[in-house]
């Protein structure tokens, strides 16, 4: 859940702001399947109407070990050529309960979106499932930064140096000052006439 959320905080940066990005999620990939403590297998990004994609589903938690030594790292790449290619964007590695406790942008929006999270302002997650229901970041809140193009996202969770679970989400950006380039559809790889 947590790489989720920081996930998006990175996102909402990477994706747009102030009406000069649009940006459209592809999909989204689960790193380590079936995971006993991290579960969020059930969390797909899906289609939620002819030009919009949300992220919608489920993630179940087994936090009986409690998450306070938890912590929260996401890389931006964008595709150069045939590859990702790794930018200096980072965030974390990042106690993941001070961050959420602090975060304002992001985090209210999914719990508004979801069922079974905590308070806000606070770090007391329960082991059981945590749904999302088409949430969609407000990318208004954030100043735009970059080009047009193929990005993923790629957000881990750490309990020490292990990877506990990590997701990557996948999407293009379209910046207006990229003035003369065709506008995304909304369909991956299909520019607008």
């Amino acid at each position: 859940m947590k790489s989720f959320i920081v996930g998006f905080l990175i996102l909402s940066f990477v994706a747009a702001a102030f009406g000069m990005f649009e940006a459209v999620l592809s999909h989204n990939e689960i790193v380590i399947k079936n995971s006993p403590v991290f579960n969020a297998d059930g969390l797909k990004v899906k289609r939620f109407n002819r030009t919009t994609f949300v992220l919608d589903g489920s993630v179940e938690l087994n936090v009986e070990s409690g998450i306070d030594d938890w912590d929260a790292q996401c890389l931006v790449y964008k595709k150069m050529g045939n590859e990702y290619k790794l930018l200096p964007y980072k965030l974390g590695p990042t106690n993941v309960c001070s961050m959420l406790k602090d975060e304002k942008m992001i985090y209210p929006d999914v719990v508004a979106h979801g069922e079974n999270f905590p308070t806000l302002g606070t770090c007391d997650f329960k082991t059981g499932t945590l749904l999302v229901k088409d949430y969609l970041p407000d990318l208004s809140k954030v100043p735009p930064v970059f080009e047009s193009g193929d990005y993923q996202l790629e957000c881990n969770v750490l309990k020490g140096s292990e990877i506990i679970q990590g997701l990557k989400f996948f999407g293009q950006i379209y910046n207006i000052k990229d003035a003369g380039k065709p506008k995304m559809s909304g369909i991956p790889g299909k520019p607008k006439k």
